[in-house]
C-alpha cells in the first residue's frame, strides 16, 4: 500500500508538472506571433499523453475502476475519429483551425480528465483503512 502511495504521488507530481509546462506555449504563441511555442507545448502534450496512457494501461491491469476503463475508451475512440478525419476531410482554413481544436484543445480536456482520476486514485490511497503493516 505504501508503494502504491509512492508511486501515485511520482506520477501525479510528473502529471502536474508536465501539464504546468504546455500551458503556456498556445498563450505565447498568441502574444508573440511565433509559432515555435506551440509545437514546444505539442512535443510536451505527446510526452504526457504517452505517460497517461502507458499509466492508465498499468493501473488497468491492478485496479477493475471503471473510470480508468472508460479514459481508456476515450481515448482509443478519439484517435481512431482523429485518424479517419484526417483521411476523410480534405484540408482547407476551417478544417485546419477544427485541427488546431482537435489536437491541442481536446487532448489537453482527456489530459486534465486523468489528471483528476489520478489524484481521486491518490487521495483514495491515504484514507483507505490502515493497519499497522502500513505505516
Amino acid at each position: 500500500m505504501k508503494l502504491q502511495r509512492t508511486v501515485l504521488l511520482i506520477d501525479n507530481i510528473f502529471q502536474g508538472i508536465l501539464m504546468s509546462l504546455i500551458i503556456p506555449g498556445p498563450v505565447l504563441s498568441l502574444v508573440w506571433g511565433n509559432n515555435n511555442w506551440i509545437f514546444i507545448s505539442l512535443y510536451g502534450m505527446v510526452l504526457l499523453g504517452a505517460w497517461q496512457f502507458l499509466g492508465n494501461l498499468g493501473w488497468m491491469a491492478l485496479t477493475k475502476e471503471k473510470a480508468r476503463r472508460y479514459y481508456f475508451t476515450l481515448v482509443a475512440g478519439y484517435f481512431t475519429l482523429g485518424l479517419l478525419a484526417f483521411q476523410l476531410i480534405p484540408n482547407n482554413a476551417i478544417t485546419d483551425a477544427l485541427g488546431f481544436s482537435y489536437w491541442f484543445i481536446f487532448p489537453f480536456g482527456i489530459a486534465i480528465y486523468y489528471f483528476l482520476i489520478s489524484a481521486k486514485h491518490l487521495v483514495k490511497s491515504f484514507s483507505a483503512s490502515r493497519s499497522f503493516w502500513d505505516l
